[in-house]
Formats: C-alpha cells, sequence, structure tokens
C-alpha cells in the first residue's frame, strides 16, 4: 500500500502529540519505496523507526540496529 505507507504510525503519532508528547528517532526516508505517508513530518523524515517486513525485511536488523544507536545518546541524557 505505497498511498498509504506506515500512515498508522502518524496517526499514533499525531494523538501522542496533542497530548503534548515529546518525540525522539526520527528516521530517513531514503530507500523506502512508497508515494504517500502520515508517517512523514514536515521535515521530510518519518516521525520514528519504519520497519518494513513485507517488502524489505533483510534491512529491518541493520535499520534496527542503526535507530538503537541514534535513541540511545537521547534515552541516556
Amino acid at each position: 500500500y505505497p498511498e498509504y505507507y506506515l500512515d498508522a504510525l502518524g496517526m499514533i503519532g499525531e494523538q501522542l502529540s496533542a497530548q503534548g508528547a515529546t518525540f525522539i528517532g526520527e528516521w530517513p526516508t531514503d530507500g523506502y519505496k512508497f508515494t504517500s505517508s502520515k508517517a512523514v513530518k514536515a521535515n521530510g523524515k518519518f516521525i520514528g523507526l519504519a520497519l518494513d517486513e513485507d517488502s524489505q525485511p533483510e534491512k529491518t536488523q541493520e535499520r534496527l540496529e542503526a535507530w538503537v544507536d541514534q535513541v540511545l545518546p537521547q534515552l541516556l541524557a
């Protein structure tokens, strides 16, 4: 569903934002194949880690490890 790619992530993010949540862990959209997503912020990045087990399962481990390396310092600060 390239026109609804990860929309649920964006919809949950909207609800959390409305409650005053602070977000960390945005993720670049490079390497993903989609046409539209509610999970993409105004800066062009996903609101959080995007995993695509249907189309790109071989990239999940690498993406997950890179994302953890990115957010861990923010969580420990």
